[in-house]
C-alpha cells in the first residue's frame, strides 16, 4: 500500500493516521475512480462531512476488475485526479481487488459507500461482506451517500471504448436482455446446479523472464539474462479452476504427470521462444482408463473433454461417446480439440469425434480438420454436418467468434482491448459456454458471456489467476451500462 497526501503533512504510514489525528473522525471512501464525474464528488464531498478527515483508497491497475480495457485511466492519473480535490486529505493506492486491507490498516470510524451497495451492488454481496466484518472488528460503522449518482462504465461506454459497430452489438445485447427479462447474474448463478466431468492433458505452464544481452562474442547465438521464473497451471486444470466459482462440483481426470511448456519472456510480456518437455512414462493402460472415466461420467451433468493431443483422451472412450445408443447419449458432451506446435495436422476433430453436443475449435483448427484454406469455408448449418456436432464455435481471434448451429450463426466480436497474453484465452471461452450451452442458453447471450469471459483472460498473464463467477457478473455489468 503507498501513501500520497495532497493536504497537510506527510504520514509515513496509514497506521499512523491514528497517532497524527487521535482527535478526528476518519472516513473512508474506496473505489477505481477510473474517470472522475459528478456523482463520484458528490459522494465524496458526503464522505468529508462524515467526519473530520477522509481517506480515499484508489485501486490498483492490476487489481481492476471491471472487464476488458478498464481502467481506461492509469493508476498515475486517478490518484492526480483526487488529490486535484480539496475534500480529500489523503489518497491510498490498494494492491487488493477489495478494501480489506486498506481497512484492516487505516481502521477508519466510518466507511463511506454509495447507495447502491444497499441493494448488493457487488453481484453476491461476499466482497462487501467481507469488508464490512473487518470494518465492524475494528468498531467503525458504514454509512451510506445519496444524491447525484452516476457509472464511470455508463461515461466511458459512451465515449466509445470499442469500435462502432462492437458498440453497437453490445446494444443489442443490452436490449436482448431487456426484451426477455434476463438478467445475466441469474443466468450466471443457474450453473451453479451443475456437477462436470473434465477429461484432458495434464500441462503446467512455465515462464521464464529473461533480459536480452548482446550477442555471445564467442559463438553467434543470443544470451539472455534470467530474471524470475513462474509456473502456473494449465490444460485441463486452468479450465478447472476457471469452473470453480460457477458450477457446483468439478471432476478432474488426467495423468499424474504433466507435459511442461516452457516459454521464455522478455520483461514487457514478449515471447522469444518456447520449450515444451514430455515425460517419460506412459499413459496408464486406454481400456482401464476408458473403464474409470465412464465410471465418473454416471455422476455428472456436463462431460468436458480437452484434447490437446498428446495422448492422454483414450480412443475407447471417444469411440464409446461417440455411439448414438451409448448409454452416455443422454450427458451434454463437450469438446474442445486443439492443435498445437507438437500436434500439427494430427489432432483433426473430424477423424477422432463422429458426435458431440458442442464442440470448439478456432479458425487453423477447422481448416485441418476440413482440409481445406479457411477461405473456401462457409461458415453456415451445414458445416455442423461435417464435424458431427449439434453446436460448432469458431473463436477467430480479433475477428471474435461464431456459434453455428441448425438455426444459423451467431457472430460475436472480439471484446478483448488490451492482450496481455493470449494463453488460456480459448480454454477461458470453452469453460464458461459449455455449461451454458448445456443448460440451453441462446447462442447470441452464450456467445457473449464467452468473448467477454476470453477479454477479461487475455488481461491476466497465463492462468496465473482464474476468472471468477463474480468478475465476469460485474465485466458484464461494466460494460453494458449506459448502452
Amino acid at each position: 500500500m503507498t501513501t500520497n497526501t495532497p493536504h497537510g503533512a506527510r504520514i509515513a504510514e496509514p497506521a499512523d493516521l491514528r497517532l497524527a489525528y487521535p482527535e478526528k473522525r476518519i472516513v473512508l471512501a474506496h473505489g477505481v475512480w477510473d474517470g472522475l464525474h459528478p456523482g463520484h464528488i458528490a459522494h465524496l464531498e458526503q464522505a468529508k462531512a462524515m467526519g473530520d478527515y477522509l481517506v480515499v483508497s484508489v485501486t490498483a491497475d492490476k487489481f481492476v476488475r471491471k472487464g476488458p480495457g478498464r481502467p481506461v485511466f492509469s493508476l498515475e492519473h486517478r490518484v492526480h485526479m483526487l488529490q486535484a480535490l480539496s475534500c480529500v486529505d489523503l489518497v491510498l493506492v490498494s494492491h487488493a481487488d477489495d478494501a480489506r486491507s486498506v481497512i484492516a490498516t487505516v481502521k477508519p470510524d466510518i466507511y463511506a459507500k454509495g447507495a447502491d451497495y444497499q441493494v448488493g451492488h457487488d453481484g453476491d454481496g461476499s466482497a462487501f461482506q467481507l469488508e464490512l466484518a473487518i470494518l465492524r472488528s475494528n468498531t467503525g460503522e458504514v454509512r451510506f451517500t445519496n444524491g447525484v449518482t452516476g457509472s464511470s462504465s455508463a461515461l466511458l461506454n459512451q465515449l466509445t471504448l470499442f469500435p462502432d459497430a462492437t458498440t453497437r452489438y453490445l446494444a443489442d445485447v443490452r436490449q436482448f436482455c431487456y426484451e426477455r427479462d434476463c438478467d445475466i447474474d441469474q443466468c450466471i448463478d443457474q450453473l451453479g446446479g451443475l456437477d462436470v466431468l473434465l477429461i484432458g492433458d495434464n500441462i503446467m505452464d512455465q515462464y521464464v523472464t529473461v533480459q536480452a544481452l548482446t550477442m555471445s562474442p564467442r559463438a553467434s547465438h543470443p544470451a539472455y539474462r534470467h530474471l524470475g521464473t513462474a509456473t502456473y497451471p494449465g490444460g485441463v486444470r486452468a479450465v478447472a479452476n476457471h469452473l470453480d466459482t460457477f458450477v457446483n462440483e468439478v471432476t478432474i481426470i488426467t495423468s499424474d504427470s504433466y507435459i511442461l511448456k516452457t516459454r521464455y519472456v522478455l520483461p514487457d510480456g514478449a515471447k522469444q521462444f518456447g520449450v515444451q518437455t514430455f515425460p517419460d512414462c506412459k499413459i496408464e493402460d486406454p481400456g482401464l482408463q476408458r473403464e474409470r472415466i465412464l465410471d465418473a461420467a454416471r455422476n455428472v451433468d456436463i462431460v468436458m473433454v480437452l484434447d490437446y493431443g498428446h495422448g492422454f483422451v483414450p480412443s475407447q472412450f471417444i469411440n464409446e461417446m461417440s455411439q448414438p445408443d451409448s448409454k452416455y447419449a443422454g450427458l451434454y458432451y463437450a469438446v474442445n480439440c486443439q492443435t498445437n506446435s507438437a500436434n500439427y495436422g494430427l489432432n483433426l476433430a473430424t477423424r477422432k469425434y463422429k458426435r458431440s453436443d458442442y464442440l470448439c475449435l478456432d479458425e487453423p483448427e477447422l481448416s485441418l480438420a476440413l482440409s481445406r484454406p479457411i477461405d473456401a469455408i462457409t461458415l453456415g448449418p451445414e458445416l455442423n454436418t461435417e464435424i458431427f456436432a449439434s453446436t460448432l464455435m469458431v473463436t477467430r481471434g480479433a475477428a471474435g467468434s461464431a456459434f453455428i448451429t441448425q438455426n444459423g450463426v451467431e457472430y460475436t466480436p472480439a471484446l478483448a482491448l488490451k492482450v496481455l497474453d493470449r494463453v488460456g484465452a480459448g480454454d477461458a471461452l470453452f469453460a464458461i459456454t459449455s455449461p451454458l450451452l448445456a443448460l440451453g442458453f441462446p447462442p447470441f447471450l452464450v456467445g457473449f458471456l464467452g468473448n467477454l469471459m476470453a477479454a477479461i483472460q487475455c488481461g491476466i498473464v497465463a492462468n496465473s489467476r482464474p476468472v471468477t463467477k463474480a468478475e465476469l457478473k460485474r465485466a458484464a455489468r461494466c460494460i453494458l451500462a449506459g448502452l
